[in-house]
Formats: structure tokens, sequence, C-alpha cells
């Protein structure tokens, strides 16, 4: 989150130095690279867009994080229904 903090702060000429080959894709916490837009892969992210793509990545990140917590509560009500049956 820090990173995206500091695309959303610099100015027009620092983030061309540091983001100006950045695309609209980003890589989930499993490693994999997802597309946050169509043709993601091959859309550089404008300066005048870069809150646009913070703002997706969070929501991506949020999105996932909701999954993994969905799982582990899965998880740990499988388990404790099967300490039940036993």
């Amino acid at each position: 989150m820090k990173l995206l903090e500091r695309m959303v702060s610099l100015d027009e000429e620092a983030y061309g130095v540091h983001f100006g080959d950045k695309t609209w894709t980003f890589m989930q916490s499993d490693g994999i690279v997802k597309e946050l837009k169509p043709d993601g892969d091959g859309s550089v992210v404008l300066f005048t867009d870069r809150e646009e793509y913070c703002n997706m990545v969070k929501q991506q990140r949020m999105a996932e994080c909701d999954l993994q917590a969905s799982h582990v509560i899965y998880f740990y009500c499988f388990t404790r229904s099967l300490d039940h049956t036993i």
C-alpha cells in the first residue's frame, strides 16, 4: 500500500521516471499477475489515471483478503464439524 500511496503523491515528472511503464496489472499474493482492465498488460497507466489504478488495486487486494478469510472460516467450521462426528 505504501507504493500505491507514493504513486499517487508524485508529480508528473517523477511519476514518469518511476512508473512510466506501469501497466494495468498487479501481482496477487499468490504470485499470479492479474489484469485490471481488458488488455491491461498492453496498456500503460497514464499519470492522469494513476488514482484510478491505485483504487482498483486496493479493491482487488481487499477482495483477495475477503476470499482468504472466507476459506479460513470454512476450513475452521469444517474441521470443527469433523470433531463432533468422531
